[in-house]
């Protein structure tokens, strides 16, 4: 009787180490590749010194020495990144001779998150469409999209951003709105864009999922404390790094820099580095968004246009696109797979037909 009871718990452990297995395996090939992809930045140029790429210099001094010690209030928080790059860094360079060991350091902390990323987005895309094939196709257009070798593996901090706004998705997905706290703690220490831009997220699915009225007051409630917990923490991190008590806001309100908001606004969508970005991911991404559960269509379409008026409050420019692509990304990269497959679906059988 015992050996039957537990035959079924075996099996689903024996299945789950199994998953564990195959996406610790994903992760592993995709860190190869993000690596892969971030390796001129270590040989070819220094970003530090590439226009565009000049906050570089910022998360390299976070790497090297106190958080403290950096100029600009809003990147000192920006420690997710540096803080894996650091140990990194203080063991390459006593090996590395040929290879700036900072730089190198940043590689492997962006290349752990980005191929994270597009391991939650293999998951995800399991769990919509119910086909691996797929989902690891467009978990590799998002990892090729022009983002990641541009800028994410270039030694910026943006991918840990990207990482988070994916796990975001998995967790709404999957309905495990508890876990939204703990990810606002982590987001405090990514980015400070994070909590503005998952919070607006949080909502737009809330919204559009369709739960009853009692459900949807304790999801509300999680996002709450989402925001609570990123709040505290974030408060917690600039207090302690300036030394005096330093609420997000004041943050948010220092990064203002537009004398004219709308001026700014049309200055994002008519710059040409904005479109980079998207150049491929929209016109082929568009097709198939109806394939896509709506919750994360509405959660994606808000978070855009958050990002877009935050890039705005600061005269971003083309940069407005980093946050963009984190909300975006994913959603895109899983609908131009789906139209792929489709597309050679339909090939395959008309040929079968003509034969």
């Amino acid at each position: 009787m015992n050996g039957w009871a537990l035959a079924p718990i075996q099996v689903s452990r024996a299945t789950s180490m199994h998953r564990l297995r195959q996406y610790a395996l994903v992760w592993f090939l995709f860190f190869l590749a993000s690596s892969g992809l971030g390796y001129a930045a270590l040989k070819r140029y220094d970003p530090r010194r590439i226009d565009g790429l000049s906050d570089t210099a910022g998360y390299y001094q976070l790497v090297i020495s106190n958080p403290r010690s950096l100029g600009r209030e809003n990147m000192r928080g920006r420690l997710l990144v540096p803080f894996i790059a650091k140990p990194v860094y203080l063991v390459a360079r006593n090996y590395l001779k040929s290879i700036d060991p900072v730089l190198f350091g940043l590689l492997f902390a962006n290349s752990c998150f980005c191929a994270l990323t597009a391991t939650i987005l293999v998951s995800v895309g399991k769990r919509i469409l119910a086909d691996q094939a797929v989902a690891l196709l467009g978990a590799a257009l998002y990892l090729l999209s022009f983002a990641i070798p541009n800028f994410y593996v270039a030694g910026m901090v943006d991918s840990s951003e990207a990482c988070l706004m994916a796990a975001l998705t998995w967790l709404l997905l999957a309905d495990e709105w508890r876990w939204l706290p703990l990810l606002g703690l982590v987001g405090a220490l990514a980015k400070e864009t994070f909590l503005p831009l998952g919070a607006i997220f949080a909502l737009g699915w809330l919204f559009a999922a369709g739960f009853r009225q009692s459900v949807r007051q304790t999801r509300l409630g999680w996002v709450l404390i989402f925001i609570l917990a990123g709040s505290i923490g974030s408060t917690v991190l600039y207090s302690v790094l300036a030394g005096s008590l330093v609420w997000p806001w004041q943050v948010a309100v220092h990064l203002y820099v537009s004398d004219n908001f709308a001026r700014a606004l049309l200055k994002i969508l008519i710059t040409p580095g904005f479109w980079y970005f998207f150049a491929w991911l929209c016109p082929f991404g568009i097709w198939k968004l109806r394939s896509l559960p709506r919750p994360w269509l509405v959660a994606a379409a808000m978070g855009t246009v958050a990002a877009l008026l935050m890039g705005a409050w600061r005269d971003a420019g083309a940069n407005a696109a980093r946050p963009i692509f984190n909300v975006v990304g994913p959603l895109l990269s899983l609908s131009v797979a789906i139209l792929i497959a489709q597309t050679s679906e339909t090939l395959v059988k008309k040929r079968e037909s003509v034969s």
